[in-house]
């Protein structure tokens, strides 16, 4: 679906689709993840697309990643650890009564509600992306979350901005130096402690969830040899900064 977005932004429905089908697989198809789903999706996001409170700009130019889609901002950014903060964001936006540029993220779910979108009041994706916009445009940033919905019969999307204050991205910084000092004392050990809480939402949030994919590795006396279960990837250098911060209208 992310493949399609970028075309879809601009009304081009079979460029859209094609992008999408050059990539999906078949077999994975049920009734509501299709190839014809995705066509009613699209065409949905298009015509609610005429009232958007945003209109897409280019990216800043940046050589720290590949990208997916020309809308993409790859970024790398320095916090004050030995390693860079790096990631993709799906585009980026000039709001239409404001004139402030907002981070644009897709989200396809099967549920469109208030739930939904308070997933993403005070959450790190949003957070950590308004940290790498900010740094890369010197303006003030926000994040919009486009939230696409994949049903059997319904796809409606809807815009849901998030504000994010300067204390929630101190906090994010503290949270992700946390986050690289225990993986420094693991390293040092050789002892990966394992969160046995985030295994699935039940155990973390009382409530029934997808247990995680990586949840075989973990309850192996082997683990290493349960690898070919899974896609390694390979390491990857980041160029910390950017060619050129100033973004364009498109």
């Amino acid at each position: 679906m992310h493949r399609g977005m970028p075309h879809a932004q601009r009304g081009e429905l079979d460029l859209a689709v094609a992008a999408f089908e050059n990539l999906w697989n078949e077999d994975l198809a049920d009734r509501k993840r299709n190839s014809g789903r995705a066509e009613s999706i699209y065409r949905s996001f298009i015509e609610n697309r005429k009232g958007s409170i945003y209109r897409i700009e280019t990216p800043p130019v940046t050589d720290c990643g590949e990208r997916i889609s020309p809308d993409e901002v790859p970024f790398a950014i320095d916090i004050g650890i030995e390693v860079p903060l790096v990631g993709r964001i799906d585009a980026i936006g000039r709001h239409r009564d404001t004139n402030e540029l907002w981070g644009i993220e897709y989200k396809t779910t099967s549920e469109l509600s208030t739930r939904f979108f308070a997933g993403f009041t005070f959450n790190p994706q949003v957070t950590i992306y308004t940290l790498a916009l900010k740094s890369l445009s010197q303006e003030p940033i926000q994040v919009i979350i486009e939230g696409l919905q994949v049903a059997i019969t319904m796809c409606k999307s809807l815009a849901f901005p998030v504000r994010v204050e300067h204390q929630a991205l101190e906090d994010t910084v503290r949270w992700c130096h946390d986050c690289w000092k225990k993986i420094k004392e693991c390293e040092s050990s050789g002892i990966w402690t394992k969160n046995l809480s985030g295994c699935c939402p039940y155990a973390a949030f009382g409530m029934p969830g997808y247990l995680c994919d990586y949840v075989p590795l973990c309850m192996s006396n082997d683990w290493e040899s349960l690898l070919g279960l899974f896609e390694v990837g390979e390491p990857k250098e980041f160029n910390i900064g950017k060619k050129e911060s100033h973004c364009r209208d498109k």
